[in-house]
């Protein structure tokens, strides 16, 4: 389907994610009438300017390097597919915001971007602040239902915005954890974290990302209301990131041995 990394090139993830979306576009067009549901991401749409961006915005015009393999690629492919959709092919595209999660157990990808800096700010006692700390975290499984009642729609809309327009930041995570274990956060400015993650004597979770952080560029505000208006009629509800939920995935984590506890050995 797609191959996800944040810090390898457009020619490793070219095969994957441009290659296969091709390979896909070539069989939509063979025997009986088939639609293509094709998931995407905003990344799409490339940072620098805090415009406003819906359903109906065009990232034919956007421009990415290819040191950023990850938005380059679904960039290309998306390309691809609105491409064949004017064409007359039947397809369908879910813009996602950062999926994150999961409703029922809390369970969350330990090498997701957002993970890498959960874990970083609670082995630190320190987390960072500005918008480079703030997410618009969809869960899993509300992204999974979301995308199966459009595969049941006779009439989906074509293009989807999966992403929660309220972003949680990471002190309302570490908030939850001091609750829970009796730790103390600190908010520091984003650049000062980023030195304490560098100078730490061993490598941290979020230590190979932290060059995509040192000088983050404005992003655009996207929005999704004639998707929440289409997922309120196929009865799926978009759930806020809250406390309950922020402390399911801390459970997650130290269940699952993820979580070192500030001065722990």
């Amino acid at each position: 389907g797609a191959q996800v990394h944040h810090l390898s090139p457009y020619a490793a993830l070219a095969p994957a994610n441009v290659h296969g979306t091709a390979e896909l576009l070539r069989l939509l067009a063979t025997g009986r009438p088939k639609r293509l549901h094709h998931l995407s991401t905003t990344a799409v749409f490339a940072a620098g300017d805090p415009r406003h961006l819906d359903e109906r915005s065009s990232a034919a015009r956007e421009q990415h390097s290819p040191g950023r393999g990850y938005a380059a690629s679904k960039w290309v492919a998306e390309g691809l597919v609105a491409r064949a959709a004017e064409q007359g092919a039947e397809t369908v595209i879910y813009r996602l915001g950062r999926v994150f999660g999961d409703t029922a157990h809390g369970a969350v990808d330990v090498d997701d971007m957002f993970g890498r800096l959960l874990l970083t700010a609670a082995r630190l006692g320190c987390y960072p602040t500005g918008a480079a700390a703030r997410a618009d975290l969809l869960p899993a499984d509300v992204v999974a239902r979301a995308v199966v009642t459009a595969l049941a729609d006779e009439t989906p809309m074509p293009v989807q915005h999966l992403l929660h327009t309220h972003r949680v930041d990471l002190g309302a995570f570490m908030a939850v954890h001091d609750r829970m274990f009796g730790t103390t956060s600190d908010a520091v400015p984003l650049r000062a974290w980023v030195h304490r993650v560098r100078a730490a004597p061993a490598d941290l979770p979020a230590l190979p990302y932290v060059h995509h952080l040192g000088d983050p560029a404005p992003v655009p505000r996207f929005g999704n209301d004639a998707t929440v208006l289409d997922l309120d009629r196929r009865g799926v509800t978009l759930p806020v990131f809250g406390p309950e939920l922020i402390e399911r995935c801390w459970q997650y984590l130290h269940s699952r041995g993820h979580l070192r506890l500030q001065g722990a050995k």
